[in-house]
């Protein structure tokens, strides 16, 4: 019987080791889980704070895209207009060549002409020069007569005052 009692003192022993060993092991894989447990909780208060700001800052990007809308939309009849403005300058374009196209051919004619009437126009020229060399003249004349009519006229208004 001794070596039944000696088995089961050993057996015992070994039961008790391996109880200490288990108790200590939940105790670790225990304070495991309560930081486990404590990290999850700090990572979910950290996500209600993070989705209230990401609202926010929802909330502010649809404001702003919203305002950007309704800019974007007031500058279409400016770039309406840009492009009407555009067709117009082409259409001016247009006109402009054929006008210059036609004034060219027209200068041609006249450069023809005037090549073939060449002492008319001379005539033409000394006349008009003289024209208006006469108006020149007739001008200062009227002018010399305003400025003397005026200073007449002062020179009257002088009198009565002093008078």
């Amino acid at each position: 019987m001794m070596v039944v009692e000696i088995s089961a003192a050993v057996v015992a022993c070994a039961f008790a080791v391996l109880v200490f060993f288990a108790v200590r092991t939940m105790i670790a894989a225990r304070e495991s889980l309560k930081q486990a447990h404590d990290s999850i909780h700090q990572i979910q208060r950290e996500l209600a704070e993070t989705s209230l700001e990401l609202n926010k800052l929802l909330r502010s990007t649809q404001s702003i895209t919203t305002d950007i809308q309704g800019k974007l939309e007031k500058t279409d009849p400016f770039f309406n207009s840009a492009n009407q403005v555009g067709e117009a300058v082409q259409e001016v374009t247009k006109s402009v060549k054929q006008v210059s196209a036609s004034l060219s051919q027209g200068v041609m004619g006249v450069e023809q002409t005037l090549r073939s009437r060449q002492q008319q126009w001379a005539n033409v020229v000394d006349w008009a020069a003289a024209g208006i060399q006469l108006w020149q003249v007739w001008k200062a004349h009227r002018q010399d007569q305003s400025v003397k009519a005026q200073a007449q006229t002062t020179k009257q208004g002088d009198e009565k005052d002093v008078g």
